[in-house]
């Protein structure tokens, strides 16, 4: 095929409104090519916005860590995919789930790892869970049962991470039964807690996220003690945890952090999932993906091609582009001007000149984190 690629390398970050790829033709007579590509390279809008987004969670969460003084220790597991069943396809579960993965190591969207072996060429495995029980589990035996059902799973549990839904009926009664003495679930519970490496993660799943997420905290607390960091905020005493992952995305996560801080409640007590609030709330219009015609040669010579509508948020670039970087800030600027150029050719006349392994894009992306947060 005879047509060249520039782009920039996956994982960078690079600001809304910059060059992130060009594309020009290598033979004259195959002048169409380069508009026939547009539909086909621009659906890397999905996997880069959702990269994107995954990434300002984590830097949300990264500063709330730091404003509490709490351990980072589990930094790279706070925020979790659920999201493969509101995937719009199977295909799309794996595209979005790897771009998450970037950022975090938790996933339940087992596609998401065929991606860096089948087409990174990177055989390592970048995402993990836990052994968990849903809803299906816990009210299995009914209502009366729950407690018993709640029993057995602890009881059968490997060593580990467990983490257990608790809304089925009543979280707080739920939460009394496996927080506070004198139950036999608590009792369980704390025999599971002999071991040092094992933790109970509770996972409510319905109401308002800041109310009951605050509520919870409280319960908790009360039942198996707090420590404090250095600036004072609270830390579950014993190697338990809470779980939020229903109706989430980034304005929610970040309301549940502040008033985890204004309540007094250290940020790493909590992790999050996120679903469709990651998989399924980005357009192409979220960072303003476009692909554009800017530049045409004729006769010997180059014209800026562009479009001006009346709505000028609509106004495409114009020239031919290269991508340089002033003082850590990105810009798109003509070529010929001074400044090395971060598009490299990867692609032309059918030879995929440029590889990048799966770790290579992950260390790149892992640079969003220090960027200012919005």
């Amino acid at each position: 095929m005879p047509i060249e690629i520039k782009a920039v390398a996956e994982g960078m970050p690079v600001d809304v409104g910059n060059v992130l790829m060009a594309v020009e033709n290598t033979d004259k007579r195959c002048y169409w090519l380069v508009n026939y590509l547009e539909s086909l390279l621009l659906q890397v809008w999905y996997p880069s916005t959702v990269a994107t987004l995954s990434a300002e969670v984590k830097k949300v969460c990264n500063f709330y860590l730091d404003v509490t003084a709490s351990a980072k220790d589990n930094l790279a597991f706070m925020v979790h995919d659920f999201g493969y069943r509101g995937a719009t396809s199977t295909e799309s579960s794996a595209l979005c789930g790897s771009a998450h993965l970037l950022n975090f190591s938790g996933t339940d969207t087992l596609t998401a790892l065929t991606i860096p072996p089948n087409y990174y060429n990177d055989n390592n495995i970048y995402g993990f869970s836990v052994q968990a029980t849903e809803h299906s589990v816990m009210t299995s035996q009914g209502q009366d049962g729950e407690f018993m059902q709640a029993v057995n799973v602890v009881k059968n549990a490997k060593d580990g991470i467990l983490s257990i839904v608790i809304d089925s009926y009543n979280y707080q009664n739920f939460l009394q039964n496996a927080c506070y003495s004198g139950n036999e679930l608590n009792e369980v519970i704390l025999e599971f807690l002999n071991n040092e490496n094992n933790k109970v993660v509770f996972r409510p799943d319905s109401g308002d996220p800041v109310s009951t997420t605050i509520d919870c905290l409280e319960i908790i607390g009360e039942g198996f003690g707090v420590k404090k960091t250095p600036e004072g905020y609270k830390v579950f005493d014993s190697n338990v945890g809470l779980l939020w992952g229903d109706g989430l995305d980034y304005k929610k996560i970040r309301d549940v952090l502040f008033a985890m801080k204004n309540n007094g409640w250290a940020a790493e007590n909590i992790i999050f999932g996120m679903g469709g609030g990651l998989h399924s709330l980005v357009t192409r219009d979220t960072q303003r993906n476009a692909f554009k015609c800017s530049a045409q040669f004729r006769n010997g010579e180059w014209y800026d091609i562009f479009k001006k509508p009346l709505d000028s948020s609509k106004k495409s670039k114009s020239e031919r582009f290269k991508l340089i970087n002033e003082n850590g800030v990105f810009k798109t600027v003509k070529i010929g001007g001074d400044g090395e150029d971060y598009l490299k050719t990867v692609f032309r006349d059918g030879e995929i000149l440029k590889e990048y392994t799966f770790s290579d894009i992950k260390n790149r992306a892992s640079g969003y984190i220090c960027h200012t947060i919005k």
